[in-house]
């Protein structure tokens, strides 16, 4: 099992939709959601967690949509409570948000793709990867590099607890790969995983997925 939505946002959520998802979420996530000030990051906050419970639930028939229980490890991974061998992981930059699910440790990132940074690659990232990026005539290698090394650091779960310089994206002996699932002119997005071949991907409009969570329901 290995899938992938990516909830494309060209059109903006309705807020009718959104006063409607609002009400299927735990008061702890309608929490967060309201404590956020601008309505882009409300929006994708409710939307990520939106997006997962409908995959999950979509993926795992025994799970109940409303009812499934979202924790974070100690270094800040989801997890479905009470469950083992349901791995999933979220990500989410402006207008895009990603969704993988799968039965074995996973981890996604999705980016826009902006200016490249002055300096971040030659200071934190692997020698063969700075090279690989200062080859490129624009900044496109640099945040295909960084979605890779994101999504695995979200697959382990190590987060800041791992230097970003310790490991290459071009790492071959890693029993671990990379997929490029998304990419526009304005966002790439990798995901990181132990799998030997692609997941399955979808791409959705926000109203599609309010559409389907309604019919599913």
């Amino acid at each position: 099992m290995f899938f992938v939505t990516i909830l494309d946002l060209k059109t903006d959520l309705k807020k009718t939709d959104f006063d409607a998802l609002l009400g299927l979420v735990s008061e702890e996530r309608r929490a967060r959601v309201a404590a956020f000030r601008f309505w882009r990051d409300k929006r994708n906050c409710l939307l990520g967690d939106v997006l997962a419970r409908y995959e999950l639930s979509r993926q795992f028939p025994e799970l109940d949509f409303k009812r499934i229980e979202f924790r974070l490890s100690d270094l800040g991974k989801p997890f479905v409570k009470g469950r083992s061998g349901i791995y999933f992981n979220i990500s989410h930059c402006e207008k895009t948000i990603a969704c993988v699910v799968s039965d074995e440790p996973v981890g996604i990132d999705a980016e826009n793709i902006k200016g490249t940074p002055a300096g971040i690659a030659e200071r934190y990232f692997a020698p063969d990867e700075a090279a690989y990026i200062a080859e490129g005539s624009d900044s496109r290698r640099f945040y295909e590099v960084w979605t890779k090394k994101e999504s695995r650091l979200k697959l382990s779960g190590a987060g800041l607890n791992m230097s970003l310089s310790s490991f290459s994206a071009f790492d071959k002996a890693a029993d671990l790969r990379y997929y490029n699932v998304y990419e526009t002119q304005k966002v790439i997005c990798h995901v990181c995983s132990p799998k030997p071949q692609p997941p399955m991907v979808e791409v959705l409009a926000a109203e599609k997925l309010v559409r389907r969570v309604e019919w599913a329901l």
